[in-house]
């Protein structure tokens, strides 16, 4: 049942916290059909106009549905009061991949999803929303976006690797919002234009057919803009057919904005591979757009690596003006070489406060110079053309000391993100922290401020390795002095960080393995109270089965609150994707995949009726459990309440039956989710 506080008992009046409208009872006297409000119940058993107390969320009494049943006089009343400070919703815009610019993967906003709360009798999936193709990117949210003639909502977005962008109300599927609030498709098979056939790179990637909008996009919501690239394939005879825009979509109707959508070119001087008379060229075949996108100080930048190596190809990250999609700033890790592909597992760049720009590398050719392969790179402004591209220059980096190694035998160091941890990590001496794993499994910390560059005896020189003997394609995460890492084909793992130093060995493991290729885990709470981490398993991605979300308690992570195979069938959801990573807003998860966007939250309540002489019918989700009680002294110990029955809702209404209602001189009902 609900884990939340026993009914609370007050006067009937207006509420003394927030002004919201008071509790009120609903007389409906069943021969004449006339309803009208009174005060209190009245009749035998009357208990002075005291009412029992839910939570309302939305409008709504989410811990349960109360009935009185009087006789003679049948009375039907249905009580509620105002919120409890704890429990309430708190919608959060979610504008980028991991909530903010240093990719914390936090949302300490989350004040309605508890521990109590997330477990598979009163916790699942609430409804998905469909789309059309694979959401490699993680889905965005902004609260209260009017749509034209829709009205207001608050709104998950979505985009798919058909080039496609769907805008959902991110609360419900019934009605007027089953369908979506608007939809872009930016190809048109009429025009000769579609995705990129993954045929055409003579690859295979379990059942992914084709490439269109595979980073997460970003959102302005000064401007009201959702920023994204599309890979598109022209048949109508240009040569070549293939090419990237940049498009910035209204967020309320999907319009393009600025003159978009503007077709991606870029060079750089060098004379590393694909380039002609000392200038590297982008090339739009075999460069893809994996890593999120960054909206930092009016510019959006965007990251390239490629399709599965498959080349030749360089690292790119190209900046536009957000207002004008001009482009302003260009940057290549590899222009006197070849590779260094800026994927890290669709992760973001990061940047801090001071404007530097923080991401990690892919292998490739280094030498500290102009070239970056698997490198910690930092990035900041430029005045002019540079070694490495125009606008945009390297500030510092560090790169392991068997980074040829590395770049041998393609054992990315940027096959996982970085994340910039806040100053109560640090040290006196390192206030100012990066951390990132890779491919060969080490756990790198790096200070931001002094990053050590390269060193052929050792990595001594950075604030701290650690070796987890386990490769990875994630970011980390952390909070409250841990640090959350999985690692392929194995475990989540938690590592104290006090003082600039990570534990050497994890101070915590998850029980389950999460098997491969792993994934980025993101965290709700209320502060430093209440907190979940949540991750998707995505091992069932080459399998063809159903993503997993798990959820663990962010203190003990060896205590799994839910996943959604707990419930059987019931919470199951599409197609696992890889490298996907959970959203939290407002008191839900969103999950990427397959074939839409998974919508997990608490269930709501069960509707509740009473026809005399003693039938009752329940009506609610399917798969839910419900318990069906009643009270005949709402003053006794425990409010009297009994377990009349227990069932398993199934959509439909239900019907049970009270022999005893006909005998009693009152009776008060309620259906609960959950079982005693």
């Amino acid at each position: 049942m609900y884990s939340l506080p026993d009914p609370a008992w007050h006067n009937h009046g207006p509420s003394a916290s927030s002004g919201a409208r008071s509790p009120q009872t609903i007389r409906m006297n069943l021969e004449s059909d006339h309803v009208h409000n009174v005060s209190s119940c009245r009749g035998p058993g009357r208990h002075s106009g005291r009412r029992v107390s839910g939570t309302l969320i939305n409008g709504v009494l989410h811990r349960l549905l109360l009935l009185a049943l009087l006789i003679p006089g049948v009375a039907l009343s249905l009580w509620g009061s105002t919120p409890p400070a704890e429990g309430s919703l708190t919608p959060v815009n979610v504008t980028t991949w991991h909530y903010d610019t240093a990719r914390s993967g936090l949302n300490t906003h989350e004040t309605f999803l508890t521990p109590a709360l997330v477990h598979s009798n009163t916790f699942g999936l609430l409804f998905n929303l469909p789309t059309d193709d694979f959401l490699y990117a993680q889905p965005l949210y902004l609260t209260g976006v009017s749509i034209p003639g829709k009205g207001v909502h608050n709104v998950v977005y979505a985009v798919t690797e058909n080039d496609s962008v769907y805008a959902y109300d991110a609360d419900s599927n019934t009605g007027a919002t089953a369908a979506p609030l608007w939809t872009v498709h930016l190809t048109d098979a009429a025009a000769g234009t579609s995705a990129v056939p993954l045929r055409d790179y003579n690859t295979t990637d379990g059942s992914l057919t084709q490439l269109g909008i595979t980073g997460t996009p970003v959102i302005d919501p000064g401007t009201g803009t959702l920023y994204l690239v599309a890979h598109v394939k022209d048949s109508g005879g240009i040569n070549p057919p293939y090419y990237h825009l940049l498009c910035a979509l209204d967020v309320a109707t999907g319009a393009q904005k600025f003159g978009g959508p503007i077709k991606i070119s870029a060079q750089a001087p060098g004379m590393g591979i694909n380039s002609i008379g000392g200038t590297v060229l982008f090339n739009d075949f075999y460069q893809l757009q994996r890593s999120a996108l960054l909206l930092l100080n009016g510019v959006v930048y965007v990251a390239f690596s490629s399709m599965g190596d498959y080349g030749p190809y360089h690292g790119w990250l190209l900046g536009y003006d957000a207002r004008t999609l001009q482009q302003v700033s260009v940057f290549n890790d590899t222009p006197n070489g070849v590779a260094g592909g800026i994927w890290m597992a669709g992760a973001g760049p990061a940047a801090d406060a001071d404007g530097s720009i923080y991401l990690m590398t892919g292998n490739g050719t280094f030498d500290g110079q102009s070239n970056f392969g698997d490198s910690f790179v930092k990035l900041g402004p430029a005045s002019g053309s540079t070694p490495t591209g125009n606008g945009i220059q390297v500030q510092d980096y560090f790169s392991p000391s068997d980074q040829a190694l590395l770049a041998s035998v393609d054992g990315d160091l940027g096959s996982g993100g970085p994340i910039l941890l806040p100053d109560e990590a640090g040290s006196a001496s390192h206030p100012h922290l990066v951390i990132g794993v890779g491919k060969d499994g080490i756990l790198y910390l790096v200070d931001r401020d002094d990053m050590g560059h390269n060193s052929p005896t050792g990595n001594d020189q950075i604030v701290q390795a650690v070796s987890t003997q386990i490769p990875s394609c994630v970011a980390p995460l952390y909070f409250n002095h841990q640090l959350y890492i999985n690692l392929i084909s194995s475990y989540l793992y938690s590592y104290s960080v006090t003082n600039a130093r990570l534990s050497t060995v994890p101070v915590s493991q998850t029980v389950e393995s999460l098997g491969a290729p792993g994934g980025s885990p993101c965290l709700s709470a209320n502060g430093l109270t209440n907190a979940i981490l949540w991750i998707i398993q995505a091992s069932g991605f080459r399998s063809g089965s159903s993503a997993i979300l798990r959820a663990y308690d962010a203190n003990d992570i060896t205590h799994e609150l839910y996943d959604n195979t707990q419930a059987g069938v019931r919470d199951l959801t599409g197609l696992a994707m890889k490298f996907s990573t959970p959203m939290i807003s407002n008191g839900k998860v969103y999950v990427g995949t397959g074939s839409g966007i998974g919508v997990f939250g608490v269930f709501p309540p069960p509707a509740l009726s009473f026809s005399p002489p003693h039938q009752l019918s329940v009506r609610g989700m399917n798969g839910v459990a419900c318990t069906v009680q009643y009270s005949s002294d709402l003053g006794a110990p425990g409010n009297g309440w009994q377990t009349l029955t227990s069932l398993t809702l199934n959509g439909s209404t239900q019907t049970l039956s009270d022999s005893g209602a006909g005998n009693a001189g009152q009776r008060f009902y309620r259906a609960v989710i959950g079982t005693p």
